[in-house]
């Protein structure tokens, strides 16, 4: 009775139960909303976006009053920004969807018309521009990283599949703060007959089975990453992610991170005496331009702690704190000021935010990165680096390498922390998260600059993104 998922040209799927499962509950219309919650690059996103290219082929009946002749189908696809929904869809789809089958598409729009006047259209639900426009079926996509994804659902998506009894698919991989899916998946396990959709196109004499095999579960549908991907992908994230982290973005579970941003710090275990300035390594220096608390970190890689008794890893030394009055020359004077940096024989690197090299009409002498460099590089000529991205990566991608360098899923530590940078180690104590996942910088203002300067080395040097041959965000 189960349909295996087509290969449409693509990569073949084997024969796991749950996305089988999955597939058949889309076929048959089982519910009203389809829940996807899984582990990063488990097929989650592949998964429906065959079946939206097998709609617009082919769309099946619907209940009356409408036809396809008067009323063509017509899909949404809708993910965090334009950008990532164009990233995410937009190539697949035209792999998808034969040159032969489109009567028109808009690269601008996003927009996919195929010659039984079928659409498809992609949108960033940062800025809704869908009002007005019935849709059979919404889909949207990477939830969990859809602002305000609630309130959009309730205000704008949802009333949009009213007119022509539509249906959703929600795919993400799931938080505790990805609220709607975290809020559906529990009224599924609650309720799961709200979900479902009696005009079905099961045939009458399946139907029982039909219930036993994909009703009776539910709408909420998970798999993890573990169950997909080879062996060594998995011993890769398991090195390079803390477990919380592990367990969301592999395994798929609803987990909390709680409401500290730095939740894997382990003072016990992460202060050690231990760390101290060795000349014989490079210098790195982590920069976070301020002008009241100004701030700078100092950190090490080393091989090995201890008489090569401890595993070496990145070792925080001492740290910067100029309280009021700062600015980059005065940070900068600090540092050439003292002994560990000014007698440095090696390589300095430094890392910070993109931002610095920004230029305002304050700035006379150039950008924060032009005056470091400026004042630096008269000192170190070749031995000094600046390792500056061109943009500053996702705030909760930088805050996952830290909690990860204090400790992986194997539970080895790749961040030490002196006891005399005290002001960092608060930060790591007390440093705490929005209800968004984001991180506060509102309730103290003196917290989260340490943490900040030193989460750019780090993830710069120990990133947690854990690629199978793309992005990170990318589903498959």
């Amino acid at each position: 009775m189960l349909q295996k998922i087509p290969d449409l040209g693509r990569q073949h799927f084997n024969d796991h139960k749950e996305q089988i499962r999955l597939w058949n509950a889309l076929n048959y219309w089982a519910f009203y909303i389809t829940l996807i919650a899984c582990g990063r690059r488990s097929g989650k996103t592949e998964i429906p976006k065959r079946y939206e290219s097998q709609l617009a082929l082919t769309p099946p009946k619907r209940p009356p009053p409408f036809d396809h002749i008067t009323d063509p189908y017509r899909i949404i696809v809708g993910g965090p920004t334009h950008q990532q929904i164009k990233r995410i869809y937009w190539d697949d789809l035209l792999d998808l969807i034969p040159r032969r089958f489109r009567k028109s598409t808009n690269k601008t729009d996003l927009t996919i018309k195929t010659i039984f006047d079928n659409e498809i259209i992609l949108t960033g639900l940062d800025t809704i521009r869908i009002e007005g426009v019935a849709a059979d079926l919404i889909v949207v996509t990477e939830a969990d990283d859809v602002k305000d994804i609630v309130d959009k659902w309730q205000n704008n998506l949802e009333p949009i599949l009213a007119n022509r009894g539509g249906r959703a698919i929600i795919e993400g991989t799931p938080n505790a703060s990805s609220a709607i899916m975290f809020d559906m998946a529990v009224e599924a396990r609650k309720n799961p007959k709200a979900f479902q959709l009696y005009n079905n196109f099961v045939p009458e004499h399946l139907k029982e089975k039909f219930y036993e095999l994909i009703i009776k579960k539910g709408p909420l549908f998970h798999w993890t990453s573990e169950d997909i991907l080879p062996k060594e992908v998995i011993e890769r994230a398991r090195a390079h992610l803390d477990p919380i982290t592990y367990q969301i973005e592999y395994l798929g579970k609803f987990k909390s991170y709680g409401d500290t941003a730095y939740y894997c710090f382990r003072p016990e275990i992460n202060i050690q005496e231990f760390v101290q300035y060795d000349p014989n390594l490079d210098l790195l220096i982590g920069l976070d331009f301020n002008v009241s608390p100004g701030v700078a970190v100092l950190m090490q890689d080393y091989p090995y702690f201890m008489d090569r008794r401890i595993k070496g890893g990145l070792g925080q030394f001492k740290e910067v704190h100029i309280p009021i009055a700062s600015n980059t020359h005065r940070i900068c004077k600090t540092l050439l000021e003292l002994p560990e940096v000014k007698n440095h024989p090696g390589k300095v690197i430094f890392y910070g935010d993109a931002t610095g090299n920004a230029k305002g009409t304050a700035k006379l002498d150039g950008s924060d990165w032009e005056i470091v460099e400026s004042l630096f590089r008269h000192k170190f000529g070749e031995r000094l680096e600046m390792d500056i991205p061109k943009s500053n990566p996702r705030e909760r991608l930088r805050v996952n390498a830290v909690n990860a360098s204090f400790g992986d899923v194997n539970n080895v530590v790749h961040h030490y922390i002196h006891p005399s940078c005290e002001y960092t180690i608060q930060d790591y104590r007390k440093v705490g998260i929005k209800e968004d996942g984001s991180i506060d910088k509102d309730s103290d203002k003196k917290l989260t600059h340490f943490s900040d300067a030193a989460g750019y080395i780090v993830v710069t040097r120990n990133p947690c993104t854990i690629s199978t041959g793309g992005s990170a965000r990318t589903s498959y």
